[in-house]
């Protein structure tokens, strides 16, 4: 099914249109926490990081709050649309995934020994912060506007994201002069935005391909 079918469906349905509106929400809670959680880190900011630790649950409550919403739909209509609940239940469970990876890297943070010093490592990892915050920008403009090249450009943006996470790996993989608390950190945060980066092109495969070939960028 288009997504430009998905996105009619859900706006002659005033239900589906609410439920569509409060995944706009779980999409900026989880930015919001994915840019604090990293500030956390390369601030050495514990009190921000234990905040964060804390309001991971808003996301939990948000997703938990949706699908009810979504059963309620499913229970009151005789003929609803399954795949645009499908995929709106799919699409909030890989936000409310992005919230347990940015409270790993707010642990990260609590675990990590000094300030996140500048390296050529740490300017890799910056590079995929980045190339994160715009694939937020991408995948919510994509989602708002039924806008199909703003899916596809998100999961490039994951591409990018992977090839540079691959680059670090192999290089940690080399290295024999980091201290090993310092090269863990470094592996599991690399991992973190990897995979914050891969939700979220899942849920821009939600845009541009039916519930059974969400999360994959091409059919096998």
């Amino acid at each position: 099914m288009e997504f430009k079918k998905i996105f009619d469906a859900i706006f002659k349905s005033k239900i589906l249109l609410g439920i569509y509106e409060e995944v706009e929400k779980i999409h900026l809670e989880s930015q919001k926490m994915f840019e604090e959680s990293f500030e956390s880190l390369i601030k050495n900011n514990d009190e921000l990081a234990k905040r964060l630790i804390r309001e991971d649950l808003e996301v939990n409550r948000l997703e938990i709050k949706i699908r009810k919403e979504i059963l309620g739909y499913l229970a009151v209509n005789t003929a609803p649309d399954l795949n645009s609940a499908l995929i709106l239940v799919v699409t909030v469970s890989n936000y409310e995934r992005i919230g347990d990876y940015a409270k790993g890297i707010a642990r990260l943070a609590l675990s990590y020994p000094s300030e996140f010093k500048e390296n050529g490592y740490t300017k890799r990892i910056s590079e995929v912060k980045n190339l994160i915050l715009k694939e937020f920008e991408t995948v919510l403009s994509a989602f708002k506007n039924q806008d199909l090249e703003k899916a596809k450009e998100a999961i490039e943006i994951y591409k990018r994201i992977r090839k540079i996470e691959d680059s670090i790996v192999a290089d940690l993989n080399q290295e024999k002069k980091l201290k090993i608390n310092t090269a863990i950190t470094y592996a599991l945060l690399s991992t973190y935005l990897r995979r914050t980066g891969a939700h979220l092109k899942n849920i821009a495969t939600g845009i541009l391909k039916p519930f059974p070939l969400i999360d994959f960028e091409r059919q096998e």
